[in-house]
């Protein structure tokens, strides 16, 4: 699978390389090289997709939120709306990028490896308080790959329903107790099931 060389100059890509995901359940795997894009998928890039293919996003086919009218890129001025994070997206409409871009969704493996290098757990009240007192770049501090997304993202790692992990912003720490409510930093999305807060980031091999 070879990128198209109008995503390549489109996208910051970053290499990531022996890094190690740990899943909720405790479970860490090292996760082979590869490179993920910094930054999600923009307004202005899934446009040139759409342009080139006639592709209609599962929203739009409703009638309903779509790339350039939702309440994210409403106060966006209108020179600058192009390089903003394409949300409203379905993993339908991601997977269809994807094989046009000549890329693909990450694992959430890589999704967590690229994420999170190494992060510590506060005490909820310790969480507060330091957000309370204009410490929250801490959290931003360690090094990773991903910049900091307000999106929900979509990653490649099904189960037999064939539904896409969703995950939320990791650069943020987790609770004390994240480890025993999954539901609040994964779920579940069926192909066709799209979300104003959802987006995608892609990978392409580190060859």
């Amino acid at each position: 699978m070879k990128p198209r060389p109008e995503v390549l100059s489109a996208i910051d890509t970053i290499a990531v390389l022996d890094r190690r995901a740990k899943f909720e359940d405790g479970t860490a795997i090292t996760v082979p090289p590869f490179r993920i894009s910094r930054e999600c998928v923009t307004i202005g890039l899934y446009q040139v997709f759409q342009s080139a293919t006639g592709h209609i996003t599962i929203a739009e086919q409703q009638d309903s939120k779509n790339l350039l009218d939702n309440e994210l890129v409403w106060h966006v001025a209108t020179e600058k709306l192009t390089s903003e994070t394409a949300f409203c997206l379905s993993p339908r409409d991601a997977i269809a990028f994807c094989e046009w871009a000549g890329v693909r969704l990450p694992t959430e493996a890589e999704w967590l490896a690229a994420s999170i290098v190494e992060y510590k757990l506060y005490p909820e009240d310790q969480y507060d308080s330091m957000i309370d007192n204009g410490e929250i770049d801490q959290f931003y501090e360690s090094p990773h790959a991903l910049a900091f997304s307000p999106a929900a993202e979509i990653t490649a790692d099904t189960n037999s329903l064939g539904q896409h992990v969703i995950r939320n912003d990791p650069q943020i720490c987790r609770h004390e107790n994240w480890a025993e409510s999954p539901a609040l930093n994964r779920h579940y999305r069926s192909l066709s099931d799209w979300d104003l807060m959802t987006a995608f980031r892609i990978v392409c091999s580190d060859e």
